[in-house]
């Protein structure tokens, strides 16, 4: 799900006590700046609009496993020793970043500890549905690494949009 909201609409919504609640620490905030917007005549290529249906066709001709009665269940997916690895190393530099937070900004960063093992899932099927030749079933260490990448991305927007709205 994504959405956009004005800043202050933003500050009004989420009080201190939602804050420190952790109802907002369960949203990946941007607030990305401003920028100069000049009119231009671009459009999105047919190759491209085509490219990304076939990405979307073939996430969503994704299937569950089937347990011994035949009804659906998940399916597994595992990190690879390497992504183990890779995602290791974020936590405990993670966690050790946070054991200095107080108040809602720790909470945030509580939840931003998984958020690595969903982007990772997201980024690597969509390389594999884009073409790339990796395993579906196997998350490697390039989707974690660019996950992990993301995450700290989102702490630094996440400090930043907390202490404004404080």
């Amino acid at each position: 799900i994504a959405g956009g909201i004005q800043p202050g609409t933003l500050q009004r919504a989420f009080t201190l006590a939602l804050r420190e609640n952790g109802l907002l620490a369960r949203f990946l905030l941007t607030w990305p700046p401003r920028r100069l917007r000049i009119w231009n005549e671009h459009t999105v290529p047919e190759s491209v609009r085509a490219d990304v249906g076939r990405v979307f066709d073939r996430l969503l001709d994704l299937d569950f496993d089937y347990g011994s009665d035949g009804e659906p269940c998940p399916k597994i997916v595992i990190l690879s020793p390497q992504a183990k690895a890779a995602y290791g190393r974020f936590y405990n530099r993670h966690n050790q970043e946070l054991i200095d937070l107080t108040g809602d900004l720790a909470a945030a960063f509580s939840k931003l500890e998984e958020i690595p093992l969903r982007l990772g899932l997201i980024l690597h099927l969509t390389r594999w549905a884009a073409g790339d030749s990796v395993n579906p079933n196997i998350i490697d260490v390039e989707s974690m690494e660019r996950a992990i990448t993301l995450t700290e991305w989102h702490k630094v927007e996440t400090t930043r949009i907390y202490e404004i709205l404080a």
